[in-house]
């Protein structure tokens, strides 16, 4: 039985960089959706446009965070006891490839953001 538990595999270990790189950039276009589309009768109302822009940056920030934290999971070099053994680890591959998907959610929020910031959104 003690020789049992010895050989048991591992558990799993999930690095939170890994997690918010793949995270943060879908959560940040989501949010800046939502909160542009369902606050925008209220801010055409009260005309109150500088909150889409407040939202726009801390969208804008927080898909930022994302990509910098999947630049940081593939740098790390080491893998986690689940990954295979060879030069780039799973765990820094997937890290390189978050931050590639964070970094084009980045740019079509700063597309979209930048639209929000020229054009009058109450504009009729």
């Amino acid at each position: 039985m003690a020789e049992e538990k010895a050989t048991a595999a591992s558990p799993i270990r999930y690095r939170p960089s890994l997690i918010l790189g793949g995270v943060a950039a879908p959560l940040a276009l989501a949010g800046y959706h939502f909160f542009s589309y369902a606050a925008m009768p209220w801010v055409c109302l009260y005309q109150k446009q500088p909150l889409l822009w407040l939202a726009a940056g801390l969208c804008i920030l927080l898909a930022a965070v994302g990509v910098v934290a999947g630049f940081i999971a593939s740098s790390e070099g080491r893998g986690a006891p689940e990954d295979a053994p060879g030069p780039q680890p799973r765990g820094a591959f997937m890290g390189a490839i978050m931050a590639l998907f964070s970094a084009l959610l980045l740019l079509i929020l700063l597309a979209q953001a930048t639209a929000t910031i020229i054009l009058d959104a109450c504009q009729k």
